[in-house]
C-alpha cells in the first residue's frame, strides 16, 4: 500500500461515508498507514475485512 500526496488511493477526495476496496491486504499494514494518512488529511479512515477484500471508509 502507498500512499504520497499524488493519490494512489481516493483518501484525498472521499467524503465521509464513501469507501473503496483494497483486494488482497495487510489490514495490519493499513492501519499503519492510516496512522499517517489520518494525520496529514486531517481525516479518519476505517479499514474492515470484507470477504477477499479490506474496505476503507471515511468516517470523519
Amino acid at each position: 500500500m502507498r500512499f504520497d500526496t499524488s493519490g494512489y488511493y481516493p483518501y484525498q477526495i472521499m467524503g465521509i461515508g464513501e469507501s473503496f476496496l483494497i483486494d488482497n491486504a495487510n489490514i495490519e499494514t493499513i492501519h499503519k498507514k492510516h496512522e499517517t494518512i489520518n494525520k496529514e488529511l486531517s481525516k479518519t479512515f476505517l479499514a474492515k475485512i470484507e470477504a477477499d477484500a479490506v474496505r476503507i471508509t471515511r468516517i470523519k
